[in-house]
């Protein structure tokens, strides 16, 4: 009896023991998955520095990846990415990040402002060298931000205050679109859209556009007044015209009756008319009294 406790004793250890070892050994693996893989984020990806070797040549793509412990991976943004340049509390930042420039009429602004870009893929490498492994954060944040600001203020200097802060705003932005593109793609970045936000001017100035678009809206109130005038009169000398007209045709008419009726009347047309004129008022009675011979009066057919 005791024998058979010693070995059931003996088969419980057994289990227990390679339960636990099956255990460790599964901790194992999971630790070794993790201290040997490593997972880029979708829309990056992964450069991967050898310690011993340097960059290697081929970029990691998202997803996860088995890497040696001694390689160390920084990811890039190569789908497109943002960064944002004003006051505001952004991707963790709340520093003031607001773009400062000048103006032709020496005026100073400070203005928001947003890049839209992407790292070229093929140009990783190359950007982890030029950064000395910078992160793209602190690329956005300091050599992107610096050169746009550059940028910016070299455009800026050729614009009043009124230009960009009115109706010139979409040439300045186009211009500083062009201009940060060329540079910054000289660093493998690519900018999709670049260009100022909101732009607030100084009072003064607010006070000078304001009056700007007060005057053009009284000059375009004023040419409407003139052209709804000119309008009226083109109609009212219309009517008149077509009055005068209508009387001139009137008069012509009755002109050409008369010529016509005058040109058609002859002595014997004369003399025709007045008979007929006397037979219409004549009664049928001959007149009782006529002048006779020797200036007497006598009654025809009287007593």
């Amino acid at each position: 009896m005791f024998d058979e406790e010693r070995d059931s004793s003996k088969v419980r250890g057994g289990f227990i023991a390679g339960s636990v070892g099956i255990a460790l050994g599964l901790i194992l693996v999971i630790i070794c998955f993790f201290m040997f893989t490593t997972k880029v984020q979708p829309g990056y990806a992964g450069i991967i520095y050898n310690q011993d070797g340097g960059i290697e040549p081929v970029a990691l793509g998202q997803g996860r990846h088995v890497v040696m412990p001694w390689k160390h991976v920084i990811e890039y943004p190569v789908s497109t990415e943002v960064a944002y340049y004003n006051a505001g509390e952004h991707e963790g930042k709340k520093t003031n990040d607001s773009i400062v420039i000048g103006t032709k009429d020496g005026k100073t602004m400070t203005v928001d402002a947003q890049i839209t870009y992407h790292f070229e893929k093929d140009g990783l490498s190359n950007i982890f060298n030029d950064f000395k492994g910078a992160t793209s954060t602190d690329i956005e944040y300091g050599y992107m931000r610096q050169n746009f600001q550059r940028i910016a203020n070299d455009i800026s200097s050729r614009y009043s205050m009124m230009d960009i802060a009115g109706e010139k705003k979409a040439e300045f932005n186009d211009k500083l679109l062009l201009a940060t593109r060329e540079f910054l793609a000289q660093k493998y970045i690519n900018v999709e859209q670049a260009g100022l936000g909101k732009v607030e001017p100084d009072e003064a100035t607010k006070a000078a556009i304001q009056a700007v678009a007060n005057a053009q809206y009284a000059q375009k109130q004023a040419e409407y007044e003139k052209q709804a005038a000119e309008a009226q009169a083109k109609t009212v000398v219309a009517k008149a015209q077509g009055a005068a007209d209508a009387k001139r045709i009137e008069a012509d008419a009755q002109a050409y009756a008369n010529t016509k009726m005058t040109l058609s009347m002859t002595p014997e047309l004369v003399q025709y008319q007045y008979a007929m004129a006397f037979r219409e008022r004549w009664d049928g009675k001959m007149p009782q009294y006529q002048l006779g011979s020797g200036g007497n009066m006598f009654s025809i057919g009287g007593k």
